[in-house]
């Protein structure tokens, strides 16, 4: 009985390997866009967000600019429907050549709670809940708010708590710089890339 059981196992091994053999020479992976971050101004083509990030001990990592991968990603994608959007690979390049492979649902809002992130600078400064403007006499006035209407924004910040209680100064020197994406679901930081140069998206196609 044993024997027979220990030979259904490897013939189950067997026919799963020659499964996975066989869907990948079926496969062929089509390029569907390479977007250069260092080459173009993020500003003139994507909404930013200035987050504060927090440990799960509720200690601050300081304010960054950042954009959400999805924002990127999805101007390139738009034309896909949604089973296409299934067979997504999206491969992160940084300047040395080093990669992270993520697919389409490591980013899509409806399956990603916090959204992952591209840190572009840190930034600094607060804002009150309330401005307050006066003409020449004392009198309340309007306020022209459009020529600081940019720097506003980038001191309203979103909260984003980490899943780790404490990284070392060095890893925070490391991880929170221009450049690096973070993935604030995860549960350790071994697939933040920094120095992100370019996001290369392949889809699957079945032969």
């Amino acid at each position: 009985m044993i024997k027979k059981k220990y030979s259904n196992l490897k013939l189950l091994i067997f026919t799963l390997f020659m499964v996975s053999v066989n869907y990948l020479h079926s496969s062929t992976l089509e390029e569907i866009a390479t977007i250069n971050l260092t080459g173009i101004d993020l500003a003139k083509y994507y909404k930013s967000e200035t987050v504060q990030f927090y440990s799960s001990s509720k200690k601050s990592f300081g304010k960054y600019l950042c954009y959400k991968i999805i924002d990127i990603i999805e101007p390139q994608i738009k034309q896909l429907q949604e089973i296409e959007r299934k067979q997504l690979i999206i491969i992160g390049i940084d300047s040395l050549g080093n990669t992270i492979f993520t697919t389409f649902y490591d980013y899509d809002k409806n399956t990603t709670k916090i959204p992952p992130y591209l840190i572009s600078k840190r930034v600094y400064g607060s804002v009150g809940d309330t401005v307050i403007a006066f003409e020449m006499k004392g009198k309340p006035g309007k306020l022209n708010l459009k020529p600081v209407q940019k720097e506003l924004e980038q001191i309203v910040d979103i909260k984003v708590f980490l899943q780790f209680k404490n990284l070392s100064k060095e890893e925070e020197g490391i991880i929170f710089r221009q450049g690096t994406i973070i993935y604030p679901q995860d549960q350790k930081s071994v697939r933040w890339l920094g120095n992100v140069k370019y996001l290369k998206i392949f889809k699957i196609n079945l032969e």
